[in-house]
This record gives structure tokens, C-alpha cells and sequence, in this order.
């Protein structure tokens, strides 16, 4: 697969056609496997299946699987992997740790305004950040390594994704866990953000996403002379 291209593909399809040991960084966000159980705003929602479906998600089913992070292990170089996900899959992630022998540091992702969601619940201001390695040093410097990260989740109106990630966010991680030159990749591109931050930041990168409005939309953030 050629560098700095984003491809129209299944995640599981795109791995599949990457060499051994060819990526220096897998930086991804997958749909998160939302657990809709409960009462009130709890309980399952119909616009939330509708939303899940359009990214072509079953919530019945979880794409964080075995096979999954093993053909990640097998493409990287060193193991070197960071996946966004929410606390339901935290556990699945670490038992596989454990069983793999890697080292891991779990990284919470803090929001300054979250939904009024109380229903007798912790309110829903973290996501989770989880670094799975083996051999691999954190770089960047005082300011990009502390081990949480804060914002706020006020969407901008101007990026058709439902959940972008801030480029902020997306550099300061691959500032920490790579060096000019690597190769970054991102098997659910989404907004954009992961490409983004390696073009500003003089990384190679190849994206994946089964969507293709979302592989026009990060072609078109790319594209732009000042990126956003």
C-alpha cells in the first residue's frame, strides 16, 4: 500500500494487506461497542442504533477482537499500538496484555462539558486511551507527556463526523510514541485528525475507512493549505 494515501476499505480487509512488521504506529479510534442497557437514557435508543448504523457498526458486536489486535501486533515493527475505546472494552484489552506479555499505560481523555447525564450514574466526561508496547520508549517532552489529557466536546459544526478527534490531541500523542519519518497508521481514519497531525508533523501515514464520505472528508481537510 503507497504512504500518505487514505483507502476506502474494511479495517480487517486493509490489515490484512499490509506486510510483517511495516508500521512504526498504530494510532485508531474504533466505533466504540456502546452498552445500552439500563433504564431512562440508559436503555437502548433508537437514534443510537441509527448513528452506529451509519458507520456501518453492529452494536451487538465488538470490533476490538483477538484477531484484531494480533494482526496489529503483527504489522508493527516494535509493538507500538494505541487505541481509543470506552471502559467496557478496557478490561478485554488488558487481559489480552496480560496473556501477550506487553507492557501498557492506560490514558483517560477528560471533558470539560459533559451531557447532563446524572440518573443516579458517574457522569460520562472520560474516554479511555489504551498503549499497548513492548520495547518502546515514550519521546516528546514535559509538555506533551503527562498521562491525561483534557478538553472539552464541543463538536465543530464545520466537520461532518459525529465524534472528531482534536489534531491537538492526535499530535501530541504520535509526538510522544514516534519520530519523523515513521509510519502511522490509522485503520478508521474518520475525521481526519491522524493524517492531519502526521502531515503537520513530518510523519508518513496510511488511513483506512469503510465510509467513503469520511475518506472525502479527510482528503478535503488534507487538502487545505492551512490544515484545521
Amino acid at each position: 500500500m503507497e504512504k500518505n494515501k487514505n483507502y476506502c476499505i474494511d479495517f480487517m480487509e486493509g490489515i490484512k494487506q499490509l506486510e510483517d512488521n511495516s508500521i512504526d504506529l498504530v494510532i485508531t479510534d474504533p466505533p466504540y461497542f456502546f452498552e445500552t442497557r439500563g433504564k431512562g437514557f440508559a436503555k437502548e435508543r433508537d437514534y443510537l442504533k441509527k448513528g452506529l448504523k451509519s458507520i456501518g457498526v453492529n452494536n451487538k458486536k465488538d470490533i476490538i477482537t483477538e484477531k484484531f489486535l494480533k494482526e496489529l501486533i503483527r504489522i508493527t515493527k516494535k509493538i507500538n499500538i494505541f487505541i481509543f475505546c470506552n471502559k467496557a472494552q478496557i478490561l478485554k484489552i488488558l487481559k489480552f496484555a496480560n496473556e501477550n506479555k506487553l507492557s501498557f499505560e492506560l490514558i483517560p481523555f477528560c471533558k470539560t462539558a459533559p451531557m447532563p447525564l446524572s440518573n443516579n450514574q458517574w457522569l460520562p466526561d472520560r474516554e479511555w486511551g489504551v498503549h499497548l508496547f513492548k520495547s518502546c520508549s515514550v519521546k516528546g517532552s514535559y509538555k506533551t507527556k503527562r498521562g491525561f489529557f483534557v478538553s472539552t466536546n464541543y463538536k465543530d459544526e464545520k466537520i461532518k463526523h459525529p465524534c472528531p478527534k482534536p489534531v491537538e490531541i492526535m499530535k501530541k500523542l504520535i509526538i510522544n510514541l514516534s519520530k519523523e519519518g515513521d509510519l502511522v497508521l490509522d485503520c478508521f481514519i474518520g475525521s481526519g485528525a491522524t493524517a492531519i497531525a502526521c502531515k503537520q508533523l513530518k510523519r508518513d501515514f496510511i488511513g483506512f475507512d469503510i465510509n467513503e464520505d469520511y475518506i472525502k472528508l479527510t482528503e478535503g481537510r488534507l487538502s487545505q493549505k492551512s490544515l484545521p
